[in-house]
């Protein structure tokens, strides 16, 4: 019984778009949405065009969802059952991709010169990633079949070095290198009968290279910002094991993602309105801010998933990276004497495939 569960079941492993978007250590990941296109209610006739309307949109988003090698979560589709190599791929209802991420920064920034300031950062983060799919056999597509929750929990440190030079007040221009660590843990629920389990590790670089100009009317400032941004990350392979709930203590050999190694380049557009107030132990910068990330350029080694009793299903690791994404977000910056500040933000990502992020930061920074 085990076996005929492990054939049937999908592959998961951590997101691709997550991990990478997590390099980035001095701002949120910017993750993309573009709705679906306009639904052609040309040939619905009165009095009710809304619901050929409604019924488009549901055909588009099943449809999006159905691409059975490039899920936003790298293996989230299933692998043929036993002894059918080819079969008919089955409809695949998936749901959205929510994360949450909850990040820490300590920082340190010394003035080389007017002109120049060396800084450093420390970081850490959790995120939670959950989604949940229902898929539809061929034969019977009208008739709901496995149903799955998958959660990606993930406990990352980071550490940054940066550069900032200021040719004029009003201009800066920003280098980043950065280091990540992380550690996945992925469970799977299926059919509330059968649970999966497996951890592995992943690591990136980073390096970004930006500028930007101020502009200031009265107490309010606007800041634009544009860059380049590079991200080599790498996963280490994934193993899961399950057991049934009805079968406690018994566990059996689940399935498998090779590692994943990709490279990606991302041109970086940022705009960003503040408006300081002076209060009584300092001065707090409310802001808010958009961020559009566009893909320029990438590179990924073939991911292969696996399954006892299943034929092996190549993946399409480019399909798991939004090609454009955009974020809106908020928060403020407070300093304090002696060089100190604080800031806490918080950001609401969309993205392709129904990906929807939520990020809180906060930080502690100090100036020498």
């Amino acid at each position: 019984m085990p076996s005929r569960f492990a054939a049937l079941l999908g592959t998961l492993a951590l997101s691709l778009c997550c991990f990478t978007a997590s390099a980035q250590t001095t701002r949120p990941a910017t993750p993309a949405f573009r709705g679906p296109p306009p639904a052609d209610t040309t040939a619905c006739p009165p009095p009710r065009p809304e619901d050929c309307r409604k019924a488009k949109e549901e055909e588009e988003r099943v449809e999006r969802g159905n691409e059975l090698s490039s899920p936003q979560l790298v293996g989230d589709a299933p692998l043929p059952p036993q002894g059918q190599p080819n079969p008919v791929p089955p409809r695949i209802d998936r749901g959205p991709l929510k994360v949450q991420r909850y990040e820490a920064s300590l920082g340190l920034d010394h003035a080389l010169s007017r002109q120049w300031v060396l800084g450093g950062l420390l970081g850490v983060s959790h995120g939670k990633l959950q989604r949940h799919q229902v898929e539809f056999a061929a034969d019977a597509p009208a008739d709901p079949g496995q149903d799955s929750d998958t959660t990606v929990r993930s406990n990352s440190t980071t550490l940054a070095a940066t550069l900032s030079y200021f040719p004029q007040p009003s201009v800066f221009v920003d280098g980043t290198l950065s280091v990540m660590s992380t550690r996945f843990k992925v469970k799977r629920v299926v059919n509330d009968a059968a649970e999966f389990n497996g951890d592995n590790d992943g690591r990136s670089i980073g390096a970004s290279l930006s500028g930007g100009k101020v502009w200031r009317s009265g107490t309010r400032a606007l800041v634009s910002q544009v860059g380049l941004d590079y991200v080599d990350s790498h996963v280490d392979a994934l193993h899961t094991v399950y057991g049934f709930y009805d079968s406690p203590g018994l566990q059996d050999e689940g399935f498998s993602v090779t590692e994943q190694r990709q490279k990606t380049l991302a041109a970086i557009f940022g705009v960003q309105l503040q408006w300081p107030q002076s209060t009584s132990i300092g001065t707090a910068t409310p802001y808010v801010r958009g961020t559009l990330r566009e893909r320029l350029w990438m590179k990924a080694d073939d991911v292969i998933a696996s399954a006892p009793g299943a034929d092996d299903r190549l993946l399409d690791p480019e399909a798991t990276n939004s090609r454009r994404s955009l974020a809106v977000g908020g928060g403020a910056v407070f300093q304090f004497s002696h060089g100190i500040s604080a800031f806490a933000d918080l950001s609401y990502a969309r993205g392709a495939g129904d990906l929807r992020e939520t990020r809180l930061g906060v930080g502690l920074k100090f100036e020498r």
